[in-house]
């Protein structure tokens, strides 16, 4: 995916959960608590899915 088209799906999923998911910063992205919250709920869910693969993710 194109890095336009990671900016448009993030975009998309912050209207959807209607909170800003991460600071954008010349330095990269850092998610905001909504973000990380987003986060620890998407890999509890991932985690009791059998089958799904978790790869390890810094998140500062």
């Amino acid at each position: 995916m194109s890095q336009p088209g990671v900016s448009r799906t993030i975009d998309r999923l912050e209207r959807t959960v209607g909170a800003r998911l991460f600071h954008r910063s010349k330095q990269g992205l850092i998610p905001t608590a909504a973000g990380k919250m987003l986060l620890h709920i998407a890999l509890d869910l991932c985690r009791r899915h059998t089958g799904c693969r978790l790869r390890r993710i810094s998140v500062r």
